[in-house]
């Protein structure tokens, strides 16, 4: 598990008394749910959410790792969601190292057009090992994707250009925050590509990655200048 190398993996759950954090509003009526993060290397990350702010757990294992990944079910299953605390106070700066991962929710799974419900069922989550076996095929239907898309490295010339697009504006200029809005249609479409983070090809993850620092950039400059 070496993007959590720094974490004690004798612990199932990461939450504890010493990285609880007080929220700065009530939580008690909100609707939790569970966020995921996947690694290339099949490291995963189970959070359990009150909302984009605040979490009441944090687990990491796996997906091969059956026992591990029913320990944290069995865990999530029985939590009485007492504890608060933040992504940040639990992970401190490998917090960083998620920004890396595919990462997806199960906060709208129960909607008709969410693609998740191709593969979860909500209602099933905590049984036995349901996650488990769910989990490793949602897995493998990425790496697919991302296998299809880069048509044999075809699709590494699209993604230098569409990194060359969003890069060719230097930062000082005075359109910079108003470039984020023009490529608001890129970005869209490199959104629907997230699964390319995935990838078994370092050059592709590592390309991908620097699109997403790009578009952070951009979007950040925005947000300072019209907020």
């Amino acid at each position: 598990m070496d993007i959590f190398n720094q974490l004690d993996e004798s612990k199932i759950e990461l939450v504890n008394s010493k990285n609880l954090t007080t929220p700065r509003y009530d939580l008690s009526n909100r609707k939790t749910y569970l966020e995921i993060y996947l690694c290339y290397n099949q490291n995963i990350c189970i959070v359990g959410r009150f909302d984009p702010n605040y979490i009441y757990s944090c687990s990491f294992s796996t997906i091969s790792d059956v026992d591990r990944i029913r320990k944290i079910m069995i865990n999530l299953s029985k939590n009485q969601i007492t504890e608060v605390t933040n992504l940040r106070q639990v992970l401190e700066n490998n917090i960083f190292k998620l920004d890396k991962c595919y990462k997806f929710d199960f906060l709208r799974i129960s909607e008709v057009y969410c693609p998740l419900r191709s593969y979860f069922n909500i209602d099933r989550i905590y049984e036995d090992d349901y996650f488990f076996k769910k989990i490793n095929i949602y897995f493998n239907s990425l790496l697919e994707h991302s296998v299809l898309r880069l048509a044999d490295e075809k699709y590494v010339k699209v993604l230098e250009y569409y990194l060359e697009l969003l890069s060719c504006i230097d930062k000082n200029d005075m359109q910079y925050a108003d470039y984020y809005e023009k490529m608001k249609p890129l970005i869209n479409i490199i959104s629907e590509e997230k699964y390319l983070k995935l990838s078994q090809n370092s050059n592709i993850r590592e390309l991908y990655w620097k699109i997403e620092e790009t578009i952070s950039s951009l979007y950040g400059a925005y947000m300072d200048k019209y907020r």
